[in-house]
């Protein structure tokens, strides 16, 4: 339907003659069709916590390669979205998801006396992960995910250890180009 109508001007009516189900079933469940796509992301939010906690914390920023991977497969409904409050909708949305995992996983690497100021750098990191992640996108994701993320983790390394964030196990992860 995105494709075919487009999402400014998909109504809720629309999705419930698709669906074929009722207004009151749809609100009963979303509070309209910006609820719907957000939510539409928790399905992702669950695999790439359970990719966090399968991997090992030596292994900084483990979301990423999978939140790439998603992205290239969903490359054709991301461009349906471009230029929409669909679009803005939905990386709202994953920033909020890669926030969670970035704060999750630098609380779990800070510990006493190793004071970092988490919400500034989880700030920058996510900035930084979402507008490479956006620029990828807007080229076709032509790179492979691995080789975006590679780039994106060694550079964000250098700044976690540079600001205290993670410790000096980490510093080989960065000299070994995290592949």
């Amino acid at each position: 339907m995105l494709a075919e109508k487009g999402y400014d001007t998909l109504t809720v009516q629309d999705i419930c003659q698709t669906a074929r189900v009722g207004r009151s079933t749809f609100y009963a469940h979303y509070a309209g069709k910006d609820d719907l796509k957000r939510r539409g992301l928790d399905h992702l939010r669950r695999d790439l916590h359970a990719v966090c906690a399968a991997a090992e914390l030596a292994e900084p920023l483990r979301f990423s390669l999978a939140v790439l991977h998603h992205a290239r497969e969903h490359l054709a409904h991301y461009k349906s979205l471009a230029g929409t409050k669909g679009q803005v909708v939905s990386l709202d949305r994953l920033r909020d998801i890669v926030a969670d995992l970035i704060r999750a996983e630098l609380r779990a690497r800070s510990g006493p006396g190793k004071p970092v100021a988490i919400e500034s750098t989880v700030a920058f990191l996510v900035g930084a992960f979402m507008e490479l992640l956006t620029w990828w996108l807007d080229h076709g994701a032509v790179l492979p995910p691995a080789e975006v993320d590679r780039t994106f983790r060694e550079l964000a390394v250098r700044g976690m250890v540079a600001l205290g964030a993670t410790d000096v196990e980490d510093r080989g992860a960065v000299n070994r180009g995290l592949t």
